[in-house]
């Protein structure tokens, strides 16, 4: 009696393993770039026993000592801040200045802002 063997060509499909491993390099390259944005620009913020966490995204301007603006971690001056909150009117806005940094800066930052009717203003501190 003689039995035929049949060969099975068996494949290994790898679509979607590189499918996923190209959505969680994408994920991860986003969530490092959003850190960096926040974390680029180095400050020393004031303290406050009462700050409560606010969950939403917020473009974080940040004030340095110097009065330098930086906004998601690129330096701006005053006109190109004003035009950056005209287009995203609808976004949450952190502040976040130095401790050192002039209050005039802090203030005319705000002032910006206002003028321009942003809707969310936020300032970032360091809680207790």
């Amino acid at each position: 009696m003689k039995f035929e063997e049949k060969e099975e060509n068996v494949h290994i499909n790898l679509v979607p393993l590189l499918d996923t491993i190209f959505i969680l390099l994408i994920f991860f390259s986003l969530l490092l770039l959003y850190s960096s944005y926040t974390k680029s620009v180095d400050i020393s913020l004031p303290e406050m026993g009462n700050s409560e966490e606010i969950d939403e995204k917020n473009i974080p301007i940040v004030i340095k000592k110097d009065g330098r603006i930086f906004v998601l971690g690129k330096n701006i001056d005053k006109k190109g801040l004003i035009d950056f909150i005209k287009k995203n009117r609808d976004k949450h806005f952190m502040i976040a200045a130095d401790k050192s940094a002039n209050f005039g800066s802090v203030i005319s930052v705000l002032d910006i802002i206002r003028s321009t009717d942003a809707k969310f203003v936020y300032f970032k501190v360091e809680g207790k």
